[in-house]
């Protein structure tokens, strides 16, 4: 499998967190621009990394700090594994919110994609101090369901016997996401197979946390941004713009649920067009 691409971070390292290690790469910031009041926080998808967020971060970059983390157990973090069959998601807020301390961010917009939008959309929630504004990148902003239902995720095929994620070719890639760009399937291939077994506990976290419930106590304005080709739109966008008291709406063309990956620039413009909504 192929390690995780770098890209044009100034700094990396590790937070210690309670239970493990958070790592993190920084960028800028860099010159031009105005910065905003406080720094942008990046957050991957399950079975991500942070280089998820590589060709998005020097367009953020100019004139503000941008944070990019990775999850308990994924990239270069470590982190104890649940004595249960999930690592809940308020674990996951709780790692965040404890690295942001560790790396003096008291308050940060929040900005993530799958995984990383419930995790930002559960700290929004319940942490507003901590949150001025937040960016949810092809989320599946779900209700919790049952244990029974969790495990259900768990699909033929997709794991080994030991719980690792198993490649998938690039047609399954495309049914999925709706992402056309082999290489970023391949990528994929490889960031979640570094995170292993953390895939299926991340994904169980998820399933039983009720983002969709705590919407309507998330006080940060909020954007929903979805690749146009992602099969998500239709589940949960008009749900979740009804239940935020303020959001809005934007598609990146011609992509699926990575819009970060595929269409870096667009995606970058969205969020920073977002960002500038605060200056008027």
């Amino acid at each position: 499998m192929m390690e995780q691409p770098s890209g044009s971070w100034t700094r990396t390292g590790s937070v210690e967190v309670p239970g493990g290690a958070i790592a993190f790469a920084e960028l800028g910031p860099t010159e031009g621009g105005s910065p905003p009041a406080d720094p942008v926080v990046l957050l991957h998808k399950l079975g991500g990394w942070n280089a998820d967020w590589r060709h998005v971060a020097p367009v953020l970059a100019a004139g503000q700090r941008i944070v990019a983390m990775e999850f308990g157990g994924h990239g270069d973090s470590r982190a104890t594994e649940p004595t249960g069959f999930a690592y809940p998601l308020a674990q996951s807020t709780a790692d965040v919110l404890a690295a942001m301390d560790g790396l003096g961010i008291e308050r940060a917009v929040l900005a993530g994609n799958s995984l990383g939008g419930c995790v930002a959309t559960l700290i929004a929630a319940e942490h507003p101090a901590r949150v001025s504004r937040l960016g949810l990148v092809s989320v599946a902003l779900g209700k919790a369901v049952t244990e029974e239902k969790a495990l259900e995720l768990e699909r033929p095929g997709w794991f080994d016997e030991d719980g690792r994620p198993l490649p998938r070719d690039a047609a399954e890639n495309a049914r999925i996401s709706g992402t056309l760009n082999p290489a970023i399937g391949e990528e994929l291939n490889a960031s979640r197979w570094q995170a292993g077994r953390w895939v299926q506990w991340g994904e169980r976290g998820v399933a039983l946390a009720n983002v969709a419930g705590v919407l309507p106590r998330v006080q940060a304005p909020t954007l929903l941004l979805y690749g146009e080709r992602d099969p998500l739109i239709a589940t949960f966008e008009e749900p979740s713009l009804a239940a935020l008291p303020d959001g809005r709406a934007a598609h990146v063309p011609d992509t699926g649920r990575f819009p970060h990956q595929e269409r870096p620039a667009e995606t970058a413009a969205a969020l920073l067009s977002f960002l500038e909504e605060a200056d008027r």
